[in-house]
């Protein structure tokens, strides 16, 4: 383990996926790893655990983690090993499971004090565009792209424990309390005014507060749950179609499967089908 000041990181790749799509089972990466996500929402199964996603979901994870995704995103995708050690070895090996995993194949075990343990945090807008700003220069492929990643890489990689060391204001813990009460009770919420009376808050003022917050609506983002619920649900459990579009709070199975093709780019059934084949 190096402190973050001997961190010197080779970038292995830097893309931006259009679509990342959904995984089966978890696996285990060769090197570390840097999801920004840009545009939609997913379950992201961490280590067993089930964690919302949404666009600005910034995820950092080691070379010990095992994950997947249940849903699409458009996301930037960065592999890395914390040294040089390894910079030679440029072709990236894709994750496989646990049971196939071969450790010999892993590229540099080198971790950086305080990233040890998987992070996921919103980006800020200079997080964001830093990172965008990366992958453009890792694809430009100039004489010293390799340098400048590895110091745009640094300075991400510090960004990342700067912001989990920065106090957060009273609109921001309001924000993250409003967040988690959303991925726990999505199903109940049928409108801003009712988040309001959660939390004492009038609902324009709680509304205003959580787009400066996430840059995105609360409607959206609890659209965007409670369809990631009805996913989840489609997946694993027979309950007919209509069923679950009245229990998430859709007043019809057409809206509801409107709104479902506009987030995961096919039907409810479509996906339920899927879903069962990916399973067996």
């Amino acid at each position: 383990m190096i402190p973050i000041s001997q961190c010197n990181p080779f970038v292995r790749v830097a893309m931006i996926q259009n679509t990342l799509t959904e995984g089966d089972r978890p696996r285990k990466p060769y090197d570390h790893r840097i999801f920004l996500i840009l545009s939609g929402s997913a379950s992201f199964i961490l280590n067993g655990n089930e964690i919302p996603i949404f666009e600005n979901s910034l995820i950092f994870l080691g070379i010990n983690d095992e994950y997947f995704f249940k849903g699409k995103v458009r996301a930037v995708v960065i592999n890395f090993d914390m040294t040089m050690a390894f910079c030679a070895k440029k072709q990236c090996i894709c994750p496989v499971p646990r049971d196939i995993y071969d450790d010999e194949l892993t590229f540099d075990k080198t971790t950086v004090e305080s990233l040890e343990e998987p992070i996921i945090i919103t980006a800020d807008a200079t997080m964001r565009s830093d990172t965008l700003a990366l992958v453009q220069t890792y694809i430009s492929g100039t004489t010293f792209s390799e340098t400048l990643c590895s110091a745009m890489m640094k300075k991400l990689l510090a960004d990342i424990l700067l912001s989990l060391n920065k106090p957060k204001d009273k609109q921001t813990l309001l924000v993250d309390r409003i967040l988690l009460y959303i991925r726990d009770n999505a199903t109940d919420i049928d409108s801003n005014a009712y988040l309001g009376k959660i939390f004492g808050y009038h609902p324009v003022y709680l509304a205003e507060i959580f787009k400066n917050g996430t840059g995105k609506t609360l409607h959206s983002v609890i659209l965007e749950e409670k369809l990631r619920i009805a996913a989840r649900w489609l997946t694993y459990s027979n309950e007919a179609i209509e069923q679950i579009a009245f229990e998430i709070g859709f007043s019809s199975r057409n809206h509801f499967c409107t709104a479902f093709k506009k987030q995961f780019g096919c039907s409810p059934l479509s996906y339920r089908k899927r879903a069962t084949i990916s399973t067996i």
